[in-house]
């Protein structure tokens, strides 16, 4: 990779680690999160971790590299 697209590419994994990004992201596209207002789905990032940008977890599974791999419940469901 060039180091254009190397630093393009840290760039968009910075903007979409933001949870407010991806809330909006998950709202938009979801259809389990499209009733929900903006706080909601910003706490059930990350079990309500109260950090601004997600954590993440380890973007190696079986072989497949993720560039932005977080979990997220669905409101009011078990």
């Amino acid at each position: 990779m060039d180091k254009y697209k190397e630093a393009y590419n840290k760039q968009c994994k910075s903007i979409l680690s933001y949870k407010v990004i991806l809330a909006k992201i998950m709202k938009e596209c979801i259809s389990e999160y499209k009733n929900y207002d903006m706080d909601t789905i910003i706490r059930c990032i990350e079990d309500g971790n109260t950090t601004d940008k997600i954590v993440g977890i380890t973007n190696d599974i079986d072989d497949i590299k993720y560039d932005v791999f977080y979990s997220a419940s669905i409101p009011n469901s078990s």
